[in-house]
């Protein structure tokens, strides 16, 4: 299929934000091959997000809070995400007294992605590099 074009069309019962740019890479590739492959069956318990290169590796992904928060609305258990943003930075409020003013400023604080968003989302968080790493769960 490498001269073949693919063009997805994705239909939601509900109002849905866009899926598109690169962070749908590894979920559009995954599709791909389920549509290709009868032996690999889809979970729909698990979602995934990240860039994809075309040596299978998967990459780095902006606002995976945001992601995270999105799959566990829609009913997903397990996050597969790159194992690239495995570290946040969330800021914390700290609260300090100069002269007669209290000043408030965010200090940003580096935590584990898996651990945090597990915590405060509430959804199963993986790591993965390859879309090869993503068919082990799908199995």
């Amino acid at each position: 299929m490498s001269s073949s074009d693919i063009i997805f069309s994705i239909t939601a019962s509900n109002k849905t934000p866009g899926v598109d740019g690169p962070s749908a890479g590894a979920l559009m590739t995954l599709l791909t091959i389920s549509a290709i492959d009868n032996n690999t069956k889809l979970n729909n318990s698990i979602t995934l997000t990240g860039t994809i290169d075309d040596k299978g590796n998967i990459g780095q992904i902006g606002g995976v809070m945001e992601k995270a928060k999105a799959a566990k609305a829609g009913g997903k258990t397990l996050f597969l995400i790159p194992r690239e943003n495995s570290q946040l930075v969330i800021y914390k409020y700290v609260e300090r007294q100069l002269g007669g003013f209290n000043v408030i400023e965010q200090k940003p604080e580096i935590v584990d992605a898996k651990e945090y968003i597990e915590k405060e989302v509430g959804i199963n968080i993986e790591y993965v590099d390859t879309i090869d790493d993503v068919l082990k769960y799908e199995k």
